[in-house]
C-alpha cells in the first residue's frame, strides 16, 4: 500500500500523482519511488508550495507500505515581476503579458516554465535567434511571496553580428 504523512493536499489527489508509477502488488523498486517522490512534488510545486520536501520510503524486500513524509512549508504567492536584459524598455509590458504569471497569483512551476517558453519563442520569432529568458528568483519568506526578475540574453537581432555570433 501507499500512504502520506504531514499532507493537507487531499490523500486521492496525491495517490492520482504516483498511480502510474507504484502499483499495489508490484515491486516498489527505489527508481519508481524516486519517480514517485518527483511526481509529488511536482504536484505540490503548482498549487503554491515551492519549498515542499519529500521523505520517500527505503526499498524493502517482500509485501510492504510506502509512506511518503511530506514537510509541505508555507504556500507562496509571485511578487513583483520585472524584465532586465536584451530587450527594449517598451516592449516589456507586451513580454509581462505574454508571460502570462501575474503578481498575487499561486506559485506554479509549471505555469512559469510555460510562460518563459512563450516569451522565448515570441521573443526569436521577432528576430531574435539566439534569445534566452532566464527567470531569477528572489523568496521572501515572511511575506511569502517569489519575486521574479526574466532576464532576456542572446536578445540581438538577425543581421547584427556579436563576437562569436554566426549570422
Amino acid at each position: 500500500s501507499v500512504a502520506n504523512k504531514g499532507n493537507t493536499v487531499a490523500a486521492k489527489t496525491l495517490t492520482a500523482q504516483i498511480a502510474p508509477l507504484l502499483v499495489v502488488g508490484q515491486p516498489a523498486l527505489a527508481d519508481k519511488i524516486e519517480s514517485a517522490s518527483q511526481a509529488i512534488s511536482k504536484h505540490y510545486w503548482d498549487i503554491g508550495f515551492a519549498n515542499v520536501r519529500i521523505r520517500a520510503p527505503k526499498p524493502v524486500a517482500g509485501p510492504n507500505a510506502l509512506v511518503f513524509t511530506i514537510d509541505e512549508g508555507p504556500k507562496f504567492k509571485i511578487g513583483k515581476i520585472e524584465i532586465t536584459g536584451d530587450l527594449p524598455k517598451a516592449d516589456h509590458a507586451k513580454y509581462l503579458k505574454l508571460f502570462g504569471v501575474k503578481r498575487g497569483d499561486l506559485f506554479s512551476r509549471t505555469k512559469i516554465a510555460e510562460g518563459r517558453d512563450k516569451m522565448t519563442a515570441a521573443i526569436v520569432a521577432s528576430g531574435k535567434p539566439n534569445a534566452i529568458v532566464l527567470p531569477l528568483t528572489k523568496v521572501d519568506l515572511p511575506k511569502r511571496t517569489i519575486d521574479f526578475t526574466l532576464e532576456v540574453s542572446g536578445g540581438k537581432s538577425r543581421g547584427t553580428a556579436a563576437r562569436g555570433d554566426v549570422l
